[in-house]
């Protein structure tokens, strides 16, 4: 039984700790516009130019004179940047805007103003800039693309892919549609390529087979489009490749098993243990310390994946820069699990991360345990995260790029309750009788085992991962 008052005294603290990680994983945003009162039209404005380049140097200080006047004389707010063309983001822009020169300006995201338009005289590029900017500021796309892709049930290496492309606007457009170009894509039949005039309100089918191999996502396909307002780029997202993610509910759950071993949190359990202990003498206090512990875990976790998902969801291409980042951590953190391991069974002096966190929240501890345990199992958490960061990258691409947020949202959970169950355990056995003193003991006989074989496991992770197993 709890010792009185521990029960009702604990849900108040639980409450609102899972009140606070909802709200940091969904936050809920308010928004209040004045009646009668509109904000100025943002518009963004992209210019990229060469050194050297006669004409980059004709349009630059043009450029510069509209915008000044637009900013001080209308409604119309111009965010400007300037690339060089040879640049990083110069290099992105030609790619993804297919560019051919400079200088170009993209307005919007989807206005193109090439070369031919810049050139000749001063008076035709500046009032030619400030009407594409003011067209811009209401310019609404017409045309919409329905994409699907699905992989051949009787050929796993094939897929079929149909592309809707509809114009909603009140106009014709001319429109270019380039798809399936990417490396380790064989386009077999159907039309993944064409272009023609779609009359206002028309729509066009295109449907192709093609035959992948070594890919997990495609490149969006190349789309631009001519109007009354000029030249115009869609731009759409990459795509998952069907099948290219499958994840078994049971090896999620031992990789979450793999990913929670950890010897370092042997020390937070005993402590947690003993001071529950000393403070009320009641078994069942310390199995509900270890939840809110457990609890602290996967709030962190939560809110990470949550954060990642964000991001990659905004910005898909960081997605390859994650993973790289997450092999090197894990790399680092095994060599240093080894190094630690050799050290102790030399008998050298070994500092510990985890007394100076246990130390730094024990001030707290002795007040508020049920927010100390809640606060270590956060603190721990990120300490261990990288550990668990492949899998959750790879499960965190699934939910991205196919959209199976459900099926997701089920991958993570299992993967989470794999990652606490052991913490549960170790908490039970020193709650029913597993002296702390005994547990502390075997922790130090067999240290360097459990630094080594902490290593190890890091070290399959990152080569896992390297070899995209998970």
């Amino acid at each position: 039984m709890f010792r009185r008052g521990t029960l009702s005294n604990a849900l108040p603290v639980i409450l609102l700790l899972s009140a606070l990680t909802f709200c940091s994983v969904f936050p809920v945003s308010s928004q209040s516009v004045a009646q009668g009162v509109t904000g100025p039209d943002t518009v963004d404005v992209v210019l990229i130019y060469s050194h050297g380049c006669v004409a980059c140097e004709r349009a630059r200080p043009v450029t510069a004179q509209a915008l000044s006047y637009l900013n001080n004389s209308s409604s119309i707010k111009v965010n400007y940047v300037e690339y060089i063309d040879n640049s990083r983001e110069g290099l992105e822009y030609f790619e993804r805007y297919h560019l051919k020169g400079v200088p170009s300006m993209i307005i919007n995201g989807n206005t193109v103003v090439g070369p031919d338009e810049f050139g000749g005289d001063s008076g035709v590029a500046y009032n030619l800039i400030l009407q594409k900017i003011r067209d811009a500021s209401d310019y609404t796309v017409p045309v919409i693309i329905d994409r699907t892709m699905v992989r051949d049930p009787s050929n796993a290496t094939l897929i079929n892919v149909a592309n809707m492309i509809r114009n909603e606007g009140n106009e014709s457009v001319f429109l270019s549609f380039s798809d399936g170009e990417d490396n380790g894509i064989n386009v077999t039949s159907g039309n993944a390529k064409w272009e023609g005039t779609i009359p206002a309100g028309g729509s066009v089918s295109l449907a192709y087979n093609a035959t992948v191999s070594g890919l997990d996502r495609t490149q969006s396909p190349k789309i631009s489009y001519m109007d009354s307002g000029g030249a115009h780029v869609v731009l759409l997202p990459e795509d998952m490749v069907p099948g290219s993610y499958s994840f078994d509910l049971l090896t999620l759950l031992i990789a979450g098993l793999v990913a929670g071993f950890n010897p370092c949190i042997i020390a937070i359990l005993i402590f947690i243990a003993a001071e529950v202990a000393s403070a009320t003498g009641n078994k069942l206090d310390i199995i509900l310390n270890v939840a809110v512990f457990c609890l602290g875990i996967l709030a962190v976790y939560l809110v990470i994946g949550a954060g990642l998902f964000e991001a990659v969801s905004i910005i898909p291409s960081i997605a390859g820069y994650l993973e790289y980042a997450v092999i090197g951590i894990l790399l680092a953190l095994a060599t240093y699990a080894f190094y630690n391991a050799y050290q102790r069974y030399t008998g050298k002096a070994v500092g510990s991360a985890t007394r100076g966190l246990i130390a730094s929240v024990k001030p707290l501890y002795t007040k508020y345990r049920l927010a100390g345990s809640f606060l270590l199992g956060g603190l721990f958490g990120m300490i261990k995260m990288p550990c668990a960061g492949g899998i959750y990258l790879a499960i965190l691409s699934k939910i991205i790029l196919s959209k199976e947020i459900l099926e997701g949202v089920v991958y993570l959970l299992v993967f989470d309750i794999g990652v606490i169950l052991p913490v549960l355990a170790l908490g039970l056995l020193l709650a029913l009788g597993f002296g702390t003193e005994r547990m502390e003991k075997l922790r130090a006989q067999h240290a360097v085992l459990l630094h080594a074989l902490n290593g190890a496991i890091l070290a399959l992770l990152a080569a896992a991962f390297v070899l995209n197993i998970i």
